[in-house]
């Protein structure tokens, strides 16, 4: 059962104020993520080809026509493991 907490005023303009500048970085986070989805879906139509990404920091272009088992050893999860820098773990 959840149970009360009493917080002081400050307290609580600080813990609206954290939450705010989450909800913010979210929406700015969800914004760059769309129209990073749209300028890539644009620059794979236009050259007919697929950016592959590995753990966010190696990429890849594949053909869409031929997108084979270089292209599924490309961005499998053992492949990602397997290419992980400890220097980019959190990246």
């Amino acid at each position: 059962m959840p149970r009360s907490i009493r917080c002081s005023l400050s307290d609580r303009q600080s813990l609206y104020t954290r939450i705010s500048s989450a909800l913010c970085s979210t929406r700015h986070r969800a914004l760059y993520s769309t129209s990073f989805f749209t300028l890539r879906g644009a620059l794979e139509d236009h050259f007919g080809v697929k950016l592959a990404f590995r753990n966010c920091h190696r990429v890849a272009l594949f053909q869409k026509d031929q997108l084979d088992g270089s292209y599924e050893a490309f961005i499998s999860p053992r492949s990602q493991l397997l290419n992980q820098s400890p220097e980019l773990v959190d990246c």
